[in-house]
C-alpha cells in the first residue's frame, strides 16, 4: 500500500490514531513540498458533534493564492484551424519568388523570404491575444516531480 502512494510522489502524513477507537482511519496524503513540515495537528472530536467519532486534522499548505487581478496578456496563433493546402500553396509560390534572380543580394533575399513567410502566416493563422490569470509557479512542480510523471506515463503504456 505505502509503495503505491510513494510511487506517485505522495506521503501519508497521519501517523497516529484519528478515530475514537484508536485506529488511523483518516488519510492525509500529499507531496512533502506542499504541506508545511510539522504543521499537522490532530484534535479530539468536537464536543459540539456528539455523534462524530473522527478527530479533526489541521495543517498548513505551502502555496500562494493568486489574486484575481493578476493577469497577463498572451499572444498565439490557431494553427490547427488553418487550411494547410492553401498555406502550402502560398509558401511554395513565395519560395519560388524568393529564389528568382530579380532579387540581387543575399541580404535582400533573406529579408524578402522572412517578411513573406511572416505575411503568409499572418494571412492563414493571424495572431490572437487574450488575457489570462497569471498564476505563480507551483513550488511542488519541480524537475523531480516532472521526471517521475514522465516515468510513470511510460510505465502505463
Amino acid at each position: 500500500g505505502n509503495r503505491i502512494i510513494t510511487s506517485y510522489g505522495l506521503h501519508q502524513l497521519v501517523d497516529q490514531p484519528t478515530h475514537k477507537a484508536g485506529h488511523i482511519l483518516d488519510l492525509l496524503m500529499a507531496s512533502h513540498k506542499i504541506i508545511k513540515s510539522n504543521s499537522l495537528s490532530i484534535l479530539s472530536p468536537p464536543s459540539q458533534l456528539p455523534t462524530c467519532d473522527h478527530c479533526c486534522l489541521i495543517f498548513t499548505l505551502e502555496c500562494d493564492v493568486a489574486k484575481s487581478a493578476d493577469k497577463k496578456k498572451i499572444t498565439f496563433r490557431n494553427i490547427k484551424k488553418m487550411d494547410r493546402e492553401s498555406f502550402r500553396a502560398d509558401l511554395e509560390s513565395h519560395l519560388f519568388a524568393s529564389t528568382s534572380s530579380a532579387i540581387p543580394s543575399l541580404e535582400e533575399k533573406v529579408h524578402h523570404y522572412n517578411t513573406g513567410i511572416s505575411n503568409i502566416l499572418d494571412l492563414h493563422a493571424p495572431k490572437l491575444s487574450k488575457w489570462i490569470r497569471d498564476l505563480p509557479d507551483a513550488k511542488w512542480f519541480d524537475s523531480e516531480y516532472k521526471k517521475s510523471r514522465i516515468e510513470r506515463r511510460k510505465a502505463e503504456k
